[in-house]
């Protein structure tokens, strides 16, 4: 909503710097926010279908390692952005912009691994097989 506003607001006063700057680091904020909730989703949709992998440390790290370069890309892009609003020599914009590019193709691909996580867990054959918990078996036993 935050971001939204920002952006009525410069719509209003487009010659306010400031405005702009500040609408375009909520934004890029909530996309970040997308990205990494999507990302976890993922995880879990994998700790569930596929536990031997989606458990292991690896897997585990590798989604972290994800999720803070995401944010690490977000903060370069929100960094590179507001220089720009403000620079005006030629080689700090044509450097800000070989970065914005680097940090756009990195969350072109971010949006796609969540989906490329979900595709694997569901195609991967599963190890073992699933056993409902608390299912009362015909000698009146609790299986848990």
């Amino acid at each position: 909503m935050i971001s939204t506003a920002l952006h009525i607001a410069w719509s209003y006063n487009q010659r306010d710097a400031k405005i702009g700057i500040a609408e375009n680091a909520f934004l890029d904020a909530g996309v970040a926010i997308f990205y990494i909730v999507n990302l976890i989703l993922a995880m879990r949709i994998m700790r569930a279908r596929q536990a031997w992998l989606g458990w292991s440390t690896v897997f585990t790290a590798f989604v972290w390692l994800l999720v803070l370069l995401t944010i690490a890309s977000i903060v370069m892009l929100v960094v590179v952005v507001a220089q720009s609003f403000l620079a005006s020599q030629t080689n700090i914009l044509r450097i800000n912009r070989d970065i914005e590019l680097f940090v756009l193709t990195w969350l072109a691909w971010m949006a796609f691994v969540p989906l490329l996580l979900t595709i694997v867990a569901i195609t991967l054959p599963r190890r073992i097989t699933l056993i409902s918990s608390g299912q009362v078996a015909s000698d009146g036993s609790l299986s848990y």
